[in-house]
């Protein structure tokens, strides 16, 4: 694949997000903004780079629009390395859940798996990184040993239980509790017993779940409007950054769509309310509608609004401000993030406090496997470059505030 995008090109960024949100004519006009064979191998590189090369390439087909034939040959080999990848992580996750059900543990699926078998009906049309799993937190010690038995370990030197302490004490988990492990053949499973810091506990999730196909195998996934308010948390929780809520805002559309059909726009704000989602859920759909004021992402965004207070709006206003900050001008520096708010700094410091050499071993582990380890030089000159942007403080603390609490 072509390498990383100068940041001279992060014009991209956006056409490609309106290719790709927006209704069909303005993605067929986005597409025309995209005028060169290089810059068509560099949209190519970034929709495998965000994970999401099926839905890049459906859209273009639906347009429909003919690449240059270089480029047209770059996109059908991204379309095959995803969907085999895919298909091993799918196959992986399924087994998983197929041996939690014989053990007797009680399990679902969220995120990919869920939106393969509710959403698009086919591994070929939407790509997983890994297979997200809820069990009961009374279940996780049965649940790791049953996956260990299949092959499946987790990475790291620390102990488990200094891992599990840097996690509660990371805010860059958001409240998450769950533990990843890893098997051949491209086998990665993220065990969740609980999802942030939300109104909807694993039980809960576990009772509301559904059964779904996946291929020929019936699995159990959350609640269809449960799908929507995970996906849309995940998405406030990576700061709506582009490269991971582009994906999760694809979901989102087809969720609002299927919601809309089921009748269950009025399912999804009681439940919104119950969890204490209505800011991602409001800011999720406001974003999506600024593309395509479609009927059932409106009809979305507006019963959502409607049973919001004037604050909770203002709250999800900023969240979407972000998303479209961070599109023309880039990322928020998460440390930013963490340092404009007195909860991330608390949390870290309780962290420290208990077990210093375990947090730092563990934040280490963690930043290994994410490929994302920097010196401490290194950060506090991203920092300082990241605080002196127009507009970045300002937005950072909305985005902080509404991720960790109103009160800075």
């Amino acid at each position: 694949m072509p390498g990383n995008i100068d940041l001279d090109r992060r014009w991209l960024h956006g056409a490609l997000a309106e290719l790709l949100l927006a209704s069909e004519n303005r993605a067929r006009a986005a597409s025309g903004h995209i005028d060169s064979e290089q810059a068509w191998d560099d949209a190519i590189s970034l929709a495998d780079s965000w994970r999401i090369t099926p839905q890049f390439a459906a859209r273009l087909r639906s347009i429909p629009f003919e690449l240059p034939s270089p480029s047209a040959y770059l996109l059908r080999r991204a379309v095959i390395d995803a969907f085999r990848s895919t298909a091993l992580r799918s196959a992986r996750g399924v087994e998983a859940i197929v041996a939690l059900k014989r053990a007797g543990i009680r399990v679902t699926a969220f995120k990919g798996l869920a939106s393969i078998s509710l959403l698009y009906g086919s591994p070929r049309e939407r790509t997983i990184r890994d297979a997200d799993l809820i069990v009961a937190e009374g279940d996780v010690a049965a649940a790791l040993r049953c996956l260990e038995a299949m092959g499946f370990t987790r990475r790291g030197n620390e102990t488990f239980d200094q891992y599990i302490q840097f996690v509660i004490h990371s805010p860059g988990f958001a409240g998450n509790l769950a533990v990843t492990v890893y098997a051949e053949n491209e086998g990665e499973i993220d065990l969740h017993w609980r999802v942030g810091t939300t109104g909807m506990n694993a039980e809960s999730l576990l009772d509301r779940s559904v059964s779904a196909k996946f291929g020929v195998t019936e699995i159990p996934v959350v609640h269809p409007v449960d799908g929507f308010l995970l996906t849309a948390q995940h998405a406030v929780r990576d700061n709506l950054a582009v490269e991971s809520a582009l994906r999760d805002l694809l979901d989102l559309r087809l969720s609002c769509a299927a919601l809309f059909v089921a009748g269950q726009l009025d399912e999804l704000v009681r439940r919104a309310r119950e969890a204490r989602l209505l800011v991602p859920a409001i800011a999720v759909t406001t974003i999506l509608r600024g593309y395509d004021p479609a009927e059932p992402i409106c009809s979305a965004a507006e019963v959502l609004s409607l049973s919001a207070t004037a604050e909770q709006r203002k709250s999800a206003a900023g969240l979407s401000r972000a998303f479209d900050y961070q599109l023309v001008r880039g990322n928020f520096n998460k440390d930013l993030l963490f340092l404009v708010h007195t909860r991330p700094v608390r949390q870290v410091m309780g962290g420290l406090r208990n077990d210093w050499t375990g947090y730092r071993k563990s934040q280490h582990s963690v930043e290994d496997q994410l490929n994302q380890r920097k010196s401490l030089a290194r950060r506090a000159l991203d920092l300082m470059k990241s605080a002196v942007q127009p507009g970045h403080l300002g937005l950072a603390m909305k985005l902080a505030r509404a991720k960790f609490g109103t009160k800075l």
